[in-house]
């Protein structure tokens, strides 16, 4: 569906990506993730021909994106990073716009994606500028959905709103996938990667890692060990000042430390003892995929101390 090989782009000295190669196979929810930065947009306007210049070679349902630019733009839909409706016009006329551009009815979003459309339909009179974050995200998954794409490309939908929003665009998401829609979602909430089959992590426009969730956990190779009980940044600045701890790094209201030859668990509840931390509760916990990410920042040296 979906062919990439050796992607780079540069911005006069400044390079986005580097050396960028995967494949999306049809019908399923491939995921590319990373920090602010990390080029994840730059490789979104990429995919859906706004951005020619690049080096490497990308082809979508069989056509190279330099070349068949039209075709392209008749199989995929795009919803950006940033909010691109008319603000002043109805959530019925948003929709209703787009679908004149492809030669389109509405209808067809009403019929064959009836759960999404509901939830808006009793916005359907109200200006756009008036939607809640959440309902404008849906809104541009309709209006991207008008002429039945057969991919859909969503860069960060979920950004900037609330969690119950995000889980049902995520439903929504999940019934596409049913129905045999390839999606591409970029985002920055790695508690998202559940619902994708997998998933390409970028930083600082190179490729980390490429797998399914799963065989990314499997492979995470050490124990790790939480520490929790005390204000999350002074646990970590006590622990992170031992030389033998110096890997730790900040989860949530935990501080986590992967088990090596150096250090021990009961190294860390000596520790603990040692500097009269004693509300401190030590305990062996599974890996997420946040661990993952970390231990392989961790292998190319870069400093880390939480995922932001």
């Amino acid at each position: 569906m979906i062919v990439a090989r050796h992607i780079s782009k540069s911005y006069r000295k400044q390079r986005a990506l580097h050396d960028i190669s995967f494949q999306v196979p049809e019908g399923s929810i491939f995921g590319i993730m990373g920090a602010n930065g990390a080029g994840k947009s730059t490789l979104f306007e990429i995919m859906t021909t706004l951005l020619p210049n690049f080096k490497g070679e990308l082809k979508i349902c069989g056509m190279d994106v330099r070349l068949h630019k039209k075709e392209i733009h008749q199989v995929i839909g795009y919803v950006p990073g940033r909010f691109s409706l008319y603000e002043e016009l109805t959530t019925e006329e948003n929709l209703s716009f787009f679908a004149r551009i492809y030669g389109c009815s509405v209808t067809h979003i009403h019929k064959n994606h009836a759960s999404l459309w509901e939830s808006l339909s009793p916005f359907a009179a109200s200006q756009t500028r008036y939607l809640s974050g959440g309902m404008k995200q849906k809104l541009a998954v309709c209006c991207a959905l008008v002429h039945d794409p057969a991919i859909l490309f969503l860069d960060e939908p979920t950004t900037g709103i609330d969690p119950r929003s995000r889980h049902e665009l995520w439903q929504e998401l999940s019934k596409l996938r049913k129905r045999g829609v390839t999606i591409l979602a970029s985002t920055h909430y790695l508690s998202e990667v559940n619902n994708m089959d997998q998933v390409l992590f970028l930083h600082q426009g190179e490729q980390l890692l490429l797998d399914t969730p799963q065989r990314l956990l499997d492979d995470y190779d050490r124990e790790l060990v939480s520490v929790t009980g005390l204000h999350p940044y002074k646990l970590f600045t006590e622990l992170k000042n031992n030389a033998k701890m110096h890997t730790c790094y900040l989860s949530g209201k935990s501080v986590r430390i992967p088990l090596d030859d150096q250090i021990k668990e009961d190294d860390i509840r000596s520790f603990c003892r040692n500097a009269r931390l004693t509300s401190a509760v030590v305990q062996r916990v599974s890996p997420g995929i946040e661990d993952v990410f970390i231990r392989h920042l961790s292998q190319i040296k870069q400093p880390v101390t939480s995922w932001k």
